[in-house]
């Protein structure tokens, strides 16, 4: 009739299926520690079956292109990824930023396989081969972070000293992972376990640790008895000038 005359029908749209991320907020893993920046800053690799063979594959990979010819990288783009040789042998990195500071050209990258970073020259870099790019083989290395902690000062003596004691505690042994949150960043906030003992309430306890204000809220909410735990520990070593303490308060004493 007259009133449909103009009408056009309107489709329906499908709806996008939307990519679900994986969380790792709530599970526990086993895991290997990597690399450690601070007491309470480091990479993990997993400890599983999987993992492990994963592990074994990249780095097989990898020292097989020290044998080949691999493909070099006329133009090095930050951001990008590549097979970075340093000490005869390749890593795969990922380019932070150009080293202007340098006498030769090189730049900042960090190892995705096991979180360290360093710097590299402008002619270490080759192209990585298929099997070995991101969307093949994710990086191995995941970044963690004692959950409601934080080292002490960087200007403080006792910045290096307690990172020993934690390297000591953590590297060349399988742990567990508790991840009581990840960020936006996908860092996971974890609470790491030597069998039943927390390494987290262990730092705390003796004095290696401070507070952190970041995520404070988030895990108050979530975990508000292990924040509990770790803040009276860490009153207490504060009390009794453990190791950080020594001298007194440094949250008011130092700058970071």
């Amino acid at each position: 009739l007259g009133i449909w005359k103009n009408y056009t029908p309107q489709t329906e749209e499908k709806e996008k299926p939307q990519r679900i991320r994986e969380t790792w907020e709530g599970k526990e893993f086993e895991v290997f520690v990597s690399f450690v920046d601070s007491v309470s800053e480091f990479s993990v690799h997993q400890a599983d079956e999987k993992g492990v063979k994963l592990n074994i594959s990249v780095q097989e990979n990898m020292k097989h292109m020290v044998t080949t010819n691999p493909q070099k990288v006329q133009r090095v783009r930050a951001g990008k990824l590549y097979a970075g040789k340093w000490q005869n042998d390749y890593s795969r990195v990922k380019i932070i930023r150009e080293n202007h500071k340098s006498d030769t050209k090189s730049w900042f990258v960090v190892f995705i396989d096991y979180g360290n970073r360093d710097t590299l020259n402008e002619g270490d870099f080759a192209q990585l081969p298929p099997e070995l790019r991101i969307d093949k083989v994710p990086p191995l290395a995941r970044r963690c972070v004692l959950a409601g902690l934080k080292p002490p000062p960087r200007n403080s003596h006792f910045f290096r000293s307690a990172g020993t004691h934690f390297a000591e505690c953590v590297l060349e042994r399988k742990l567990t992972a508790k991840v009581l949150v990840e960020d936006n960043r996908r860092t996971l906030h974890v609470d790491l376990l030597n069998g039943e003992v927390s390494i987290n309430k262990m730092l705390a306890q003796h004095g290696y640790v401070r507070m952190e204000d970041r995520l404070h809220e988030v895990l108050q909410e979530k975990h508000q008895d292990y924040m509990k735990e770790v803040e009276e520990k860490i009153r207490k070593a504060r009390r009794e000038h453990l190791n950080i303490w020594e001298y007194g308060d440094l949250d008011s004493g130092e700058e970071e």
